[in-house]
Order: C-alpha cells, then sequence, then structure tokens
C-alpha cells in the first residue's frame, strides 16, 4: 500500500541475497516494484514475496506526523503521544492502510493450513496463567499481592484449542474425563516445560550473584582472587555459582589453607612419583612451589583432576557443597535428587566417565529456568552417545575424537543442536536407536511434571473481546499434555480449555477463519450512528454479539473506559454533594426571604387572601430566584464541559467527547431547581399560613 511505501521511502529497503544485505534507497514507487518482503505467516515459517504494486489506500496520516518529528519527546505530552500512538496502531489494524494484497491461493493454502488448529486470540481477547504463592483473593487485579510479591511465575497464552481436536494425542495425568471442566486445562508438551521451568520456584536468592554477600572462607577466596594474593587455575571464586560448579576443588583448596604441611607432603609425594630422581628441592623450584599460596592451587588442582587421590573425595566436595547451603540459607532452593536424576545421566566413554551436564550447574531449582528442554536434550544425547559420535565425525568429517571433557561436552551440544531442529544431518547419519527423540522428550518432561512437589497454586484470567468483562478462575489443573509438533512461540502457549471457555473468550466468532472485515467508516453523523448502531445491536439466536466494532476512537475509548467509569462514579458523588449543599443554601436563602414577610402574609390572609394565593405570590419569587441560579449554572456548565473537551482534543489528541452535558443534564438541573423552589417555599408558607392573621402580624410565634 501506499502507507507501506512511504516507509521504505522514508528509511530505504534491505533485502538479503547471495552478497549479503543490500540496501536500496527507494525516492519513487518503481523504485519499491521487484524488490521482496520476507512474511511470517506464522513463527519460523518465512515466505518470500515479490512487490509487483503500490496501491493507494487514502489512508490520511498527517494527524500523526508530529510523532515522527525530532523533537517530539519535547513538543508533543506524554497523554498526546500516549493516544496518538494508540490511535494509530488501531488505524494501522483495522484499515486498509497495512493490508498486503496477494492471489487466491494462497488465502486458500493458508485456510487449508489452519484447518483443526487452535484459534488464536489475536483480536479476540486475552488468557493468562499465573503461578501464585497464595489464591486467597477475589478480583484478577489482587493475583499481584501488596508487594507483587505473589507472583510466582505467568505465562500469556497465544492460541486456545478444543479438547475434540486434539482428544487422542492427549497424555493424561488423570482418568480422561468426557469434557474438561472450567478449571482443567491441557497443555503442550512445550508449554509445560516452561511451566515446569519457574512454576513453583521463586527467583534465585540474594547471595547467589552477589560478591558482597559472600562470608567466611569464600570471601576469603574471592578477595584473594580479586587482589591478587591467592591464584586459582580450574575454577576461579567470582560468585557462588562457581564454588558449586567447583566444590571438590575448592574443598581441596579450604583443606590446604587449613592443613598446609599436609597438603604440600601429597603434592611433593606425587610429583616425585611422576619425576623419579628428583628431590624435594628441585621440584618445589622446577614447579614454582615455594609459596604457600602457590600449595594451596596445586593440591587443588591435582586433587581435582584425580592426580592426588584418598584425601579429597567425593564425599568431601558433598560436605563442603552442604556447607555452603548452610551457610547461605540456600535449603529452600535445593533441586529435589529425583528431578535431577531425570535430567542428568553419566556415561562411559574412552575408559572415562562423563556427566550430559555438569551435576555442579543444576543443584537448585532456579538453576532449570529456561533450561529444561536444553537439559532432555543433552541427556538424550548422552544415552546415544554412539550417535552424537557418528553425527559429530559426519558433520565435521573427522574421524579422531579426543576425550578430554570439553570435546566430548561439544559433541553433545553439537547433536543437541540437530535434535532441536536448528541444524540438517549430514549425508549418510543414521539413528541407530528404536526411541525417537519426541517420545523420550514427552516421557521425561511428563514424568517430571508427575513428580514435583509444590504449594504453588495455580490461577488463570481471561478477558473476551466479544463478551467483555475479565473472570478469575482458580485451582487451575493440568490434566494432560500433548504434542502439536509445533516448535515455533506461538504454539509454546496453546493450551486446551473448556467448552464453557471456548465460548466465553469467542462467542458466536468461535469457529470462524477471519479475524475481523474491514470496511469505510461513513462521515456524516447519522451514518456514523447507524453503524454503531448495527454493530451494537447484531447478534445471533443465542444472543452473543457477532460483531464489535474497531476503530481509532473505539481504540481510544478502551484505553481510557475504565478511567471513566471511575471519573463517573467521582463526578456523580462529588455533583450529589454540591447539588445538596446548593439547595440546602438556596432553601436556607427563601425560607429566611419568607420568614421575614410573616406580617404581610398575615395582613394578607387577614384581608381575604388564601394559602394557595399566597403560596403563588411567593413560589414566583422563588421561582425567579430558582431561575436565575439555573441559567447561570447551566452557562457555567456548558462553559467548563466545551473547555475540557476542548483540551483533551486539541492539547491531548483524544477523539472522544470525554464530558458530555446534553437533554438529559439540562432537564435534571431543571428539575432540581424548580422542586428546591417549591419545598423552599411550601412549608414556611404553609406554616405561617396555618397561623390566625392577627399572630402573624404581631409576629407572634
Amino acid at each position: 500500500t501506499k502507507y507501506a511505501y512511504d516507509y521504505f521511502n522514508k528509511v530505504g529497503h534491505v533485502e538479503f541475497n547471495d552478497q549479503g544485505n543490500v540496501e536500496s534507497k527507494i525516492e519513487k514507487e518503481l523504485d519499491i516494484i521487484g524488490k521482496t518482503l520476507t512474511i511470517d505467516l506464522e513463527y519460523n515459517k518465512s515466505t518470500i514475496y515479490t512487490i509487483t504494486a503500490v496501491i493507494d489506500t487514502h489512508f490520511d496520516y498527517s494527524r500523526y506526523e508530529k510523532l515522527a518529528s525530532d523533537d517530539a519527546q519535547f513538543t508533543v505530552s506524554a497523554i498526546e503521544s500516549m493516544a496518538l500512538t494508540s490511535e494509530l496502531q488501531s488505524a494501522q489494524r483495522y484499515s486498509f492502510a497495512c493490508i498486503g494484497f496477494v492471489n487466491e491461493k494462497l488465502i486458500s493454502d493458508i485456510l487449508a493450513e489452519r484447518e483443526g488448529k487452535a484459534e488464536s486470540l489475536n483480536g479476540a481477547g486475552n488468557l493468562n496463567l499465573y503461578t501464585v504463592h497464595d489464591d486467597n483473593f477475589t478480583e484478577p487485579w489482587e493475583i499481584h499481592g501488596e508487594n507483587g510479591e505473589n507472583i510466582i511465575s505467568s505465562s500469556y497464552v497465544n492460541a486456545v484449542n478444543s479438547l475434540y481436536k486434539v482428544k487422542d494425542k492427549v497424555v493424561w495425568f488423570t482418568t480422561p474425563p468426557t469434557e474438561l471442566a472450567d478449571n482443567q486445562i491441557i497443555v503442550s508438551l512445550s508449554a509445560l516445560s516452561q511451566m515446569i521451568s519457574g512454576s513453583g520456584f521463586g527467583g534465585s536468592p540474594e547471595a547467589w550473584y552477589n560478591s558482597e554477600k559472600l562470608v567466611g572462607f569464600e570471601k576469603k577466596l574471592y578477595d584473594g582472587y580479586q587482589d591478587g594474593s591467592l591464584s586459582f587455575e580450574n575454577y576461579y571464586p567470582n560468585s557462588l555459582p562457581d564454588m558449586f560448579r567447583g566444590a571438590k576443588y575448592f574443598a581441596a583448596y579450604k583443606y590446604a589453607y587449613n592443613n598446609l604441611a599436609a597438603a604440600k607432603a601429597a603434592v611433593v609425594e606425587q610429583l616425585m612419583a611422576n619425576n623419579e630422581g628428583m628431590t624435594e628441592e628441585e621440584i618445589l623450584n622446577n614447579h614454582n612451589l615455594n609459596s604457600d599460596v602457590a600449595i594451596y592451587n596445586r593440591f587443588a588442582t591435582m586433587c581435582d583432576n584425580g592426580e592426588i587421590t584418598g584425601i579429597i573425595t567425593d564425599t568431601h566436595a558433598n560436605e563442603y557443597v552442604d556447607s555452603l547451603i548452610q551457610t547461605y540459607g540456600l535449603a529452600e532452593y535445593r533441586l529435589e535428587d529425583s528431578i535431577r536424576n531425570k535430567l542428568i545421566c553419566t556415561f562411559e566413554y574412552g575408559g572415562k566417565t562423563y556427566e550430559s551436564y555438569e551435576s555442579g550447574n543444576l543443584m537448585f531449582n532456579f538453576q532449570l529456568s529456561g533450561n529444561i528442554d536444553y537439559l532432555v536434550a543433552r541427556k538424550y544425547a548422552a544415552e546415544n552417545f554412539s550417535d552424537a559420535i557418528s553425527y559429530y565425525q559426519l558433520n565435521n568429517k573427522t574421524e579422531t575424537i579426543s576425550t578430554d571433557k570439553n570435546t566430548i561436552s561439544w559433541i553433545i551440544d553439537s547433536y543437541v543442536r540437530y535434535l532441536q531442529g536448528n541444524e540438517n544431518a549430514p549425508d549418510g547419519f543414521d539413528v541407530s536407536v528404536a526411541e525417537d527423540f519426541s517420545g523420550y522428550k514427552m516421557n521425561t518432561i511428563v514424568n517430571i511434571y508427575t513428580s514435583m512437589s509444590t504449594d504453588a497454586k495455580m490461577v488463570m484470567t481471561l478477558y473476551s473481546y466479544v463478551g467483555g468483562g475479565e473472570q478469575l478462575i482458580k485451582n487451575i489443573e493440568i490434566v494432560g499434555v500433548y504434542d502439536d509438533g509445533q516448535t515455533g512461540y506461538s504454539y509454546e502457549q496453546t493450551i486446551v480449555v473448556s467448552e464453557g471457555i471456548m465460548n466465553s473468550l469467542f462467542g458466536a466468532n468461535r469457529g470462524g477463519i477471519y479475524s475481523y472485515a474491514v470496511g469505510i467508516m461513513p462521515q456524516e453523523k447519522a451514518g456514523v450512528h447507524e453503524t454503531v448502531k448495527f454493530a451494537k445491536t447484531y447478534t445471533n439466536e443465542a444472543g452473543d454479539v457477532k460483531y464489535k466494532l474497531s476503530n481509532n476512537v473505539t481504540s481510544q475509548l478502551d484505553m481510557v473506559d475504565s478511567i471513566l467509569e471511575t471519573l463517573g462514579q467521582v463526578f456523580l458523588y462529588v455533583g450529589i454533594g454540591f447539588a445538596v449543599f446548593a439547595s440546602l443554601m438556596l432553601t436556607n436563602f427563601i425560607s429566611t426571604s419568607i420568614t421575614h414577610k410573616k406580617q404581610d402574609i398575615g395582613i394578607l390572609r387577614a384581608i381575604g387572601s388564601r394559602s394557595n394565593d399566597v403560596f403563588r405570590i411567593f413560589f414566583a419569587e422563588s421561582f425567579i430566584i430558582a431561575m436565575i441560579n439555573y441559567v447561570l449554572s447551566l452557562a457555567g456548565t456548558i462553559s467548563v464541559t466545551i473547555v475540557i473537551n476542548s483540551v483533551l482534543r486539541n492539547d491531548a489528541g483524544l477523539l472522544i467527547t470525554f464530558l458530555n452535558f446534553g437533554i438529559r443534564q439540562i432537564g435534571l438541573l431543571l428539575l432540581v431547581s424548580l422542586a428546591v423552589a417549591f419545598i423552599a417555599t411550601f412549608f414556611p408558607v404553609k406554616k405561617i399560613a396555618s397561623m390566625k392573621p392577627i399572630d402573624a402580624i404581631k409576629n407572634r410565634k
């Protein structure tokens, strides 16, 4: 469209070819013809399209040009910027401005590909899953808690599906129900993986990455490393994760620090065995071991490498780990061994034993964050290491495989990239195992989830653009998982929900293949009124709204609707307060005026005037006073309303009428004025007129 062309006209066009990124200036419409665009119809599914024409949809964006000025941050207020940005985004989405015109076959292919898939929430509403510490609340806005610490993790759901579409693919955690209850959901495998990564697990403790929180021996290590007074080889004590990662090394370092003579003797003994004929002095000189610091490091290194045995064992390393956990209060974060064992395995190659993942890097639950898929893939690669080696050799065209730890890890990582779809298999590669990775991943993740123990609770909030109103559903239970065969992000947050929730989200639009229809808004007031009326009242047989009007005005209404509701309540009560106060003041004024004319009323009654005649005389006076107040308040209110609406439209950029002062408000003001005049006149006059004329004339009580 012309709108899209104007964008390229300002910033130029970039496309990728064999020569890399090629930049082009776009100065006229013909310059864009023949250029290509890469469009993602789905996540990770990109198609290249060639531009063949530019269509002018007559989109007028002169109103928004101020947002693009260099000094917009100084000349455009925050409110106006927010309003114009929201309006422009809505205009882009719900107009012809950003439409791409394609051939009919592409549309048919998209519709066919979407058949049976989950229904996107784009344009339908919002659905969020929250894992919380405490679900003792009744309103969605209370989820965060007083200090925002109640939420453990949250997930934005991109699409929802129906049970009948996936029933045959589900691995159930409970007895399969005929239909899902509103608090029961089925999640995709990738969504469950993300939930395991965050659900029930808080953030890392304060001391984890903060070196200032180190104490005791760990602080000595850190300070010595920073000022150079201590030397290290295998691991460097920058933070607690390094201490856990090199537990055996630092346990040996601590032993040498506290038992220098024994550590020195062990080092010398081992080095003399490796260098026969050398004296102790020669050993110390040749290996630069004439300082205590050098002995600490060499002893720790030789113990960690297995050169010195029997002094520092795995038991000592575990005891050091336990001391770290106790010192830094990490017990509550400890990952259950049963879960860790499902994610890490040991295997042998070349006479050595290796771990699929270094166990020192997976001791606490927060280390699982975003890591599940990778850990499962590494475990699968380690358990099928012969395939990993074959893949590595074919991919790197090598026959020689080193047995050092880093090379083994690279081999596993290379195979993991293939398993996760990030690399293609080299020619000649064939998997030898019976269980494919997708089945293995499903079984492993389901096994982990069912074995997890947590006190966390899950709640769900949903808001439908069709039905309106936000719902809160508590006690959410994951009853099953299915593998939809997708790896893209848009499918990672797909869940299966009950029929009731599907209907709440989509209403009569459920099952539709189009998100919305684009039409032209009438310019005349009558046409706008009819269009809005149609969009509001057109329903299906069940009474569900079929069409919801969306444009740049409704986007602003949605943005300020809650503000308007709150202000409406405030104005209502403030208005009632002022009305009561003004009424009392006017009543007091009229009543006092009538009371001062008690003798006049007595004289009128004495010469034969009836009570009604007296009332009409004084009501006429009260009516004139009330009408003067009415006209002044009417003029003042209309003026203030016009000024406020004008400021909000011109200075804040709002297209909506913020304050509405019409026939109803005018009538209400008139009614209040007449009522006050009547009441303020009737009771004082009735009281005085009911007295004997002589009593009123003589001003008797």
